[in-house]
């Protein structure tokens, strides 16, 4: 039935069939850009815009899959699929968009797989890689492992749940080797302990020499020892003139503040926060008197370990040694069975002094 008002066009006029539509890929690349960074705070939202073409999917592969966890040997062989060339030369690799890798290992019956990432992903691999997480035990360390994590030169922090059987010195010259690492954490669960170098600068390795940097850039960095024997890993970090802002440090035998308590003077007005965290009962008078915090005059942050209750007075004396009034937090974990027992104990002059020490801190402050 034709349309009885003149003036009116058709539905047909209004949507002609001949109506070009526009196509994603008719879109100037600037204009695709500007639609991928307008979304990109949002991850999200972006994420649903590179699934929802493969254009998108193309501009925001280096913003969106950019962490990889692996838990398998599977897992692993898959990967390694995906990591190699592209077929096509217009769709990047996604190796290039990588920036994290978390590794954890679920398979009970194979514990060596972990060992073998940094070969497989070495050389020409993940070339944008800033973070590495290992965090299961390496057991049969591969000969190439840590040669091969020199070839991500990007690498800015290391996470290490082992590595067992290694020998310090050589776990040294490894970590020297990484020009950009600035966060590093380590299990020396397993570490050999045997002598190091005195001169680390140029030391002949597999009949080669080895240059290693005599100055890291650590800003973190976290340590889970086991063994007490850590002199010559804490020389190293002294001698490297490190700017460590954050400690973290966990033990069994309070044994090793001796050596801890000489890289937190050493760390001077770098240190902002430091942690002190021990896996036994408590620590003792003796050990905590190894903690001296008057080099640390900007430390804002402090975690101290569990002590008994009658070596109150060794806290005291820690707290006496803070300089600085940029100390907002303190924590302190007192356990004694006697003092759950008598919940109304009369404060004595540890309580006394702890709190004129206390209150000094926030006046100053």
């Amino acid at each position: 039935m034709a349309n009885s008002n003149p003036t009116e066009p058709d539905g047909d006029t209004l949507f002609p069939a001949s109506t070009p539509t526009l196509s994603i890929l008719s879109l100037p690349t600037e204009i695709l850009d500007r639609m991928v960074d307008f979304l990109s705070p949002n991850t999200r939202d972006l994420s649903s815009c590179a699934l929802a073409h493969r254009t998108f999917l193309r501009l925001t592969r280096q913003r969106v899959f950019t962490t990889v966890t692996l838990q398998s040997s599977d897992a692993l062989e898959r990967f390694v699929a995906l990591c190699s060339p592209p077929s096509s030369s217009s769709s990047p690799a996604i190796k290039s968009s990588i920036e994290q890798l978390k590794i954890r290992n679920l398979e009970r019956h194979d514990w060596t797989w972990p060992s073998r990432i940094p070969v497989l992903l070495g050389s020409g691999q993940l070339t944008r890689l800033r973070e590495l997480q290992i965090l299961c035990s390496i057991v049969d360390l591969d000969v190439m492992f840590f040669s091969s994590l020199e070839h991500f030169v990007r690498l800015e922090t290391l996470v290490l749940a082992g590595p067992n059987f290694m020998c310090v010195s050589e776990l040294i010259r490894r970590i020297s080797s990484l020009p950009a690492l600035t966060h590093l954490t380590l299990n020396l669960d397993g570490i050999r302990w045997s002598p190091v170098p005195r001169d680390l600068i140029s030391s002949p390795l597999n009949g080669n020499t080895r240059h290693v940097s005599p100055c890291l850039r650590l800003t973190s960095l976290s340590i889970t020892a086991v063994d007490p024997r850590m002199s010559e890993l804490v020389d190293w970090l002294i001698g490297t003139s490190t700017s460590v802002d954050m400690l973290w440090i966990e033990f069994w035998d309070e044994a090793v503040l001796e050596d801890v308590g000489r890289l937190i003077s050493a760390c001077g007005d770098a240190l902002k926060d430091l942690t002190l965290d021990t896996c036994s009962e408590g620590v003792s008078a003796g050990a905590l008197d190894h903690v001296d915090l008057s080099m640390n005059a900007k430390l804002s942050h402090l975690y101290l370990p569990r002590i008994s209750f009658a070596d109150l007075a060794s806290v005291v004396r820690v707290l006496a040694t803070t300089p600085s009034a940029a100390l907002k937090h303190l924590s302190l974990r007192i356990s004694d069975a006697h003092t759950f027992r008598t919940p109304f104990l009369e404060p004595d002059q540890s309580w006394s002094d702890l709190d004129a020490v206390l209150a000094d801190e926030t006046t100053s402050g």
